[in-house]
């Protein structure tokens, strides 16, 4: 590590620790007490799964116990583990054709292209049916309200003939 980087470092921790101090302590109560809460369940968890009983109960099978050796030397375990040959990738190319990697390239960047516009084309088309739709429906409104009127029209020119013939 740079000199310069060691001390930036250690004046970083000079400076955010009395900061996060300050803004710690502004916290709801409740954060610090969802830390705890969470570290006590991940305790309780961690101490049940390690219990026999709870591991039968739940059908998972039991925990490997390591040994390890008598002297100190021998500080390893005793479990054997089994090997496994490592997996094989086939990684052999294929041929692809005749054709150059740019002639490869600029159909790909072509067929993008295309599929772009053909999008954008169908995304108009189906802008311009909404806009059709929405204008039949103000169409439709606009001519219900009219036969709406003429017929309180008519109804108040029937109601005031009939009055003036009395």
């Amino acid at each position: 590590m740079a000199p310069e980087q060691a001390k930036t470092m250690r004046l970083m921790a000079f400076i955010l620790m009395p900061i996060s101090v300050i803004f710690t302590v502004y916290l709801p109560s409740a954060l610090q007490f969802y830390f705890l809460l969470t570290g006590a369940l991940q305790y309780l968890q961690s101490a049940a799964f390690y219990n026999p009983k709870i591991r039968t109960f739940l059908g998972l099978g039991p925990l490997e116990r390591l040994t390890f050796g008598s002297s100190k030397k021998d500080a390893t375990p005793t479990t054997k583990m089994l090997w496994e040959s490592p997996r094989t990738i086939d990684t052999t190319a294929q041929a692809v054709g005749a054709t150059s990697s740019n002639e490869t390239m600029f159909s790909a960047v072509k067929s993008t292209l295309q599929s772009a516009r053909e999008k954008m084309n169908s995304m108009a088309d189906k802008k311009d049916e909404k806009l059709a739709g929405q204008k039949a429906r103000e169409y439709e409104e606009r001519r219900a309200l009219e036969d709406k009127e003429r017929l309180l029209a008519r109804q108040h020119e029937k109601l005031r003939r009939s009055k003036a013939r009395i």
